[in-house]
């Protein structure tokens, strides 16, 4: 295994609950389908992670809620900043969390070589 040279790896952080009503209003798979289409005209790779918290409002009222951790590689600190402000206006959020991590990585392939002689 090749492990390449250190990359960033950002992680955004966007909670479900719109920021004036304070609850959802829609589903995860619409809230997923926006971020599939910022990322697509974007070009960027990502995964999800689907996780549950606790938000604490800037007037310090706590609540509940879903939000959506958003992991990309092989963007900069100012790609980042503007995908995090394009979450926060569309979803509507008083602030996106934006993580930033140095790491080493390596993409394993394999394939499996099969006789297609043996295949009945």
């Amino acid at each position: 295994m090749s492990i390449e040279d250190p990359i960033s790896r950002y992680e955004i952080c966007v909670g479900l609950n719109d920021g004036d009503a304070r609850s959802q209003k829609y589903s995860k798979e619409t809230y997923e389908k926006i971020i599939f289409n910022v990322c697509k005209g974007l070009e960027i790779s990502y995964s999800i992670s689907k996780i549950d918290g606790v938000y604490v409002h800037e007037d310090g009222t706590p609540i509940k809620e879903k939000s959506l951790c958003i992991t990309l590689l092989g963007i900069n600190d100012q790609q980042a900043e503007e995908i995090a402000k394009d979450f926060c206006v569309i979803f509507n959020q008083e602030s996106v969390l934006v993580l930033k991590y140095e790491c080493k990585y390596s993409f394993i392939k394999e394939k499996i070589i099969t006789n297609t002689s043996d295949v009945s």
